[in-house]
């Protein structure tokens, strides 16, 4: 998965590291989202900017 990131993404360096891979294993993804805590926070981070990588034209 990570490397599919690193190709996907268009930067300088790549850190390979999946940020909440400590924090999947006390719950579901969908019930840790709507908790609203740590992961959710992180995921939404990280789900940004893919986000603003496909609101730029001709990306």
């Amino acid at each position: 998965m990570a490397l599919a990131r690193a190709a996907f993404r268009d930067a300088p360096f790549v850190i390979l590291d999946e940020p909440t891979a400590a924090l999947d294993e006390h719950g579901t993804h969908g019930s840790l989202m709507a908790a609203g805590g740590r992961y959710a926070e992180l995921f939404a981070l990280q789900a940004e900017g893919y986000l603003d990588a496909a609101a730029i034209p001709g990306r």
